[in-house]
């Protein structure tokens, strides 16, 4: 949930980007997505859910009688298109939370925004490039060049039909006694944060898209490549270069072979190789 500097009427907004405004106020103070939504949040919606919507304005494409819902073809765009105005006009309020531990051992030539909370001998070798709304637990190591915390690579259409960003409101949170390999780069969520768990080890040039979720003690190696939302469970291994498609969950202690493309979930303890792969025994 992330929070206005004031609250704001949406039909404000939707004046503003030539959509039709709703025939009753209906006021926003945060951000959020459905399932986390509480009083005043605008969150958007692709299909039904068993839990109830409880924020003040649900973007829609499925039609509801309920006056929280705003009925449109294309939700997620829309909700885009609000969070660029709202980005675009510094209309959220700024998390004030900075703590650099006086143990932490961190490179004059790394760069490190206001915003980050880094905790007891946390290593940050050359050139990393550590964005706010990063957490890095206890003991965790980051190599050279490693990127923490950039947009990730989500767009949504203009009203006009152009490609435009997503903006990520989300942080990253790496656990204790991690160590992030050179030139990794790990986005930040959209509306949550991405989370590297406990132990986690990353070789060099792996990618970790929005919202991922590494459990404790798993590795990556070289060239890993991992798509928005994907869900490691514990102790999941990753060969070189292997590529996991969005959303998909691996489960703990999974083997994944070199070069593997993973495009659907795998129950726990599973030997997987392959283009696509497929699921050669169970450990």
């Amino acid at each position: 949930m992330y929070k206005l500097k004031e609250d704001i009427d949406i039909n404000f907004i939707l004046k503003k980007l030539g959509y039709e405004e709703l025939t009753h106020n209906r006021i926003i103070s945060n951000i959020s997505s459905y399932n986390n939504a509480i009083g005043g949040s605008l969150s958007f919606c692709t299909s039904r859910s068993d839990i109830p919507f409880k924020g003040s304005l649900c973007l829609s494409s499925i039609k509801f009688s309920d006056k929280s819902y705003y009925y449109t073809e294309n939700p997620r765009d829309i909700f885009c298109q609000i969070l660029d105005f709202l980005v675009k006009n510094n209309s959220f309020l700024e998390s004030s939370e900075h703590y650099i531990s006086k143990s932490a051992n961190i490179s004059p030539l790394a760069s490190i925004e206001h915003g980050v909370y880094i905790e007891d001998n946390v290593v940050i070798h050359d050139f990393a490039n550590i964005k706010k709304g990063v957490h890095i637990g206890k003991n965790t190591v980051i190599n050279s060049f490693a990127s923490i915390g950039s947009d990730g690579f989500g767009f949504g259409k203009s009203k006009e039909g152009n490609n435009l960003r997503f903006p990520h409101l989300g942080g990253v949170h790496i656990g204790e006694n991690c160590e992030i390999g050179v030139l990794n780069s790990i986005n930040r969520g959209t509306l949550s944060d991405t989370i590297i768990g406990d132990y986690v080890k990353t070789d060099a040039q792996v990618h970790i898209a929005h919202n991922c979720i590494i459990g404790a003690n798993s590795i990556l190696t070289a060239g890993v490549t991992l798509s928005g939302g994907v869900e490691l469970k514990n102790n999941v291994w990753l060969g070189p270069n292997s590529a996991v498609i969005q959303k998909v969950v691996l489960g703990g202690e999974s083997f994944v072979g070199i070069g593997a493309v993973v495009t659907k979930s795998v129950a726990q303890e599973s030997v997987v190789a392959g283009n696509p792969a497929r699921i050669l025994k169970n450990r």
